[in-house]
């Protein structure tokens, strides 16, 4: 798909592919990879996973003591998942850990 822009620096109309996909802004004639909003979204996905197992590491957890162990280790596979995934430019780039 191509796409009419207006180009108000040289007061010309140009024609440029439609984005190539989520995370992608328009730079200087091309279409650059938005690192920062990407990255930003998959912490706030990554802290919500993490938020919905807080349960398991609480003291009067209903886990057993191997289960609260699998647990701790799928979180800390969580926190990693930023930099574990640095070569992704879309969410389904992106590998989850498995929940216990």
């Amino acid at each position: 798909m191509v796409t009419g822009w207006y180009d108000l620096t040289t007061n010309t109309w140009g024609t440029r592919t439609a984005c190539p996909a989520n995370y992608f802004k328009w730079v200087s004639g091309a279409w650059a990879f938005d690192s920062a909003t990407f990255f930003s979204e998959l912490r706030l996905l990554r802290d919500q996973r993490l938020l919905e197992s807080d349960w398991t590491q609480f003291a009067d957890s209903p886990l057993n003591v191997s289960l609260k162990a699998q647990w701790a280790t799928y979180r800390s596979y969580l926190r990693d998942v930023p930099s574990t995934n640095a070569s992704a430019t879309s969410m389904e780039d992106v590998v989850w850990p498995t929940k216990p």
